[in-house]
């Protein structure tokens, strides 16, 4: 709650973000674990957090990634 009376605190903004970081936890909490769950921790492991697309982005290139070491084939 802002306290601040003349919104110079940017508490939408703060907000945005804890929104945000909130849906990413979401999302990387659903996915199941033994297929991304080394790349659902190195995600969380950043010091910084992606935004939810790029978290998505990273995930699927990991999916990728790991399908193609399956099958003996590189990128």
């Amino acid at each position: 709650m802002c306290r601040c009376g003349g919104c110079k605190c940017n508490i939408g903004t703060e907000l945005d973000k804890r929104r945000e970081e909130e849906r990413l936890h979401q999302f990387l909490m659903g996915l199941d674990d033994s297929t991304y769950g080394t790349v659902r921790s190195n995600i969380l492991s950043t010091e910084l957090l992606p935004n939810l697309n790029r978290a998505y982005a990273m995930i699927v290139q990991g999916a990728s990634s790991s399908h193609d070491s399956r099958k003996g084939t590189t990128r």
